[in-house]
């Protein structure tokens, strides 16, 4: 793999208003988004995405996170993006025992090593996931998620006309609402749609157990995170033994959880969160160094029937209403429509549009709000 050497990164806050979606914690009133641009020596460049959905006043604090870690990569050489990784979860150690905030460094991480791999695909001059060693493909079938509580159905009959053909319902609201809103979705979709729902860790055993039973009928393909993640592995056996619905978990995994949840055949549905926690593979006992531990990882869901759940997108409009899915493309993400910071050969400096929001001409509902931290090559500030 060819070295790389950053000469510049930045990070993006963006903020979508939205109709408020509800969660069994709590409750969304827009939808932020934090991605990182690097670009190395030679103008290539590459995206990545920082997880930031929670809480939801802390999208511009991880973004200006990123672009401070970052910034120690801006002038090393680094030999693979593996280093990238390593060198800052190790720099990071004492910092996240200072702060406490192990979540927002290590997606901060994530979404630096997310655009270094993007960047290393891109000099090679193909998609990432061929450059992960994924198999060739043209479109990832996606869901429809986020799906409020309160007359969930239509909602979801007006994404189906769009089409989406799968749909992911948020639960934890009372075994009543959360069994009359699985069957009424069902019934207003018929069945060929497939159906899932979240409870975002919100049930105890004996409740899990008991709605896996009421919500059967529905015909879920899973039931996402009933549990906390952090119960004892003896209440997810008994409540994967229990359960005629497969469980799915694994976007709030750490370390050894994630072996754990890959060795004990509880999960139907693994859901890694690349932007969230960083290279999953990395902690199973199969990965080795290199592109190896990632197949072989890969390898063993798929042996085991695990589904790559953990990518979820809006499905493009299709008027002879196929299922809903998303092309692969390279095509680059839009830039300066939010909060934007960066480490790069450039003294600080503020963008004319700082401090006031005005709203971007071609993104009417997105608050832009930027500015600019340019940090030098080397500590040396440059005009």
């Amino acid at each position: 793999m060819d070295p790389i050497k950053l000469s510049s990164i930045e990070t993006f806050a963006f903020r979508v208003p939205t109709k408020p979606i509800k969660v069994s914690f709590g409750t969304f009133r827009d939808r932020p988004c934090v991605l990182v641009r690097v670009v190395d020596v030679d103008g290539h460049e590459g995206w990545g995405e920082v997880w930031c959905n929670w809480p939801a006043v802390g999208a511009e604090h991880r973004a200006r996170l990123a672009a401070d870690i970052g910034e120690r990569l801006i002038g090393r050489t680094l030999a693979s993006p593996d280093e990238a990784f390593h060198s800052l979860t190790k720099e990071m150690e004492v910092l996240v025992l200072q702060t406490g905030e192990s979540g927002p460094i290590a997606a901060a991480i994530a979404g630096i090593d997310i655009a270094i791999w993007d960047l290393s695909a891109r000099k090679k001059g193909v998609p990432l996931y061929r450059h992960l060693g994924g198999p060739d493909t043209k479109f990832v079938p996606v869901y429809a998620t986020g799906i409020n509580p309160d007359q969930p159905e239509e909602f979801a009959v007006a994404r189906y006309r769009e089409g989406h053909r799968a749909f992911k319902l948020k639960i934890g609201f009372g075994r009543e609402i959360d069994v009359r809103n699985l069957a009424n979705m069902r019934k207003a979709l018929g069945n060929d749609a497939k159906l899932m729902c979240d409870a975002n860790q919100a049930l105890s055993l004996a409740a899990a157990i008991a709605l896996s039973r009421e919500i059967a009928p529905s015909n879920l393909s899973w039931l996402e995170e009933p549990l906390r993640v952090d119960a004892p592995a003896d209440d997810w056996q008994a409540l994967a033994s229990a359960s005629p619905i497969e469980l799915a978990g694994g976007e709030n995994f750490q370390g050894d959880q994630f072996d754990g949840a890959v060795a004990s055949h509880v999960y139907g549905v693994l859901q890694p969160d690349v932007t969230k926690w960083g290279r999953h593979y990395r902690q199973h006992p199969r990965s080795t160094s290199g592109g190896g531990g990632r197949q072989a990882l890969l390898s063993a869901l798929f042996r085991r029937r695990y589904r790559a759940a953990g990518i979820v997108a809006s499905a493009r409009r299709s008027r002879r209403r196929r299922p809903a899915r998303v092309r692969l493309s390279s095509q680059r993400w839009p830039r300066n429509r939010g909060w934007s910071f960066a480490a790069g050969p450039r003294r600080t400096r503020a963008s004319a549009n700082h401090p006031r929001a005005r709203q971007h001409p071609r993104s009417p509902r997105v608050r832009a709000l930027s500015y600019m931290a340019a940090i030098g090559l080397a500590g040396e500030a440059n005009e």
